[in-house]
């Protein structure tokens, strides 16, 4: 599972605005469902994570989502 990340957004594809950082995420369970609140939300075009650091030498992603304010 991650253990550390990055998520990126942007409205161009160009320019691009760090939203939300995690750093040493390591209590993960098998096919848990995590959530994270963004501190300041605003709706971008584009999404990107940056995957920096794996609680193993494998990166296991079951499912993203981006979730509206009100979840």
């Amino acid at each position: 599972m991650p253990k550390s990340w990055r998520l990126l957004a942007s409205n161009d594809g160009i320019n691009w605005v760090e939203i939300d950082r995690q750093i040493n995420q390591t209590d993960w369970k098998y096919k848990s469902f995590k959530a994270y609140t963004l501190k300041n939300p605003v709706e971008y075009k584009i999404y990107r994570f940056i995957f920096e650091e794996g609680n193993s030498n494998i990166l296991h992603l079951y499912n993203i989502r981006l979730l509206p304010e009100n979840q």
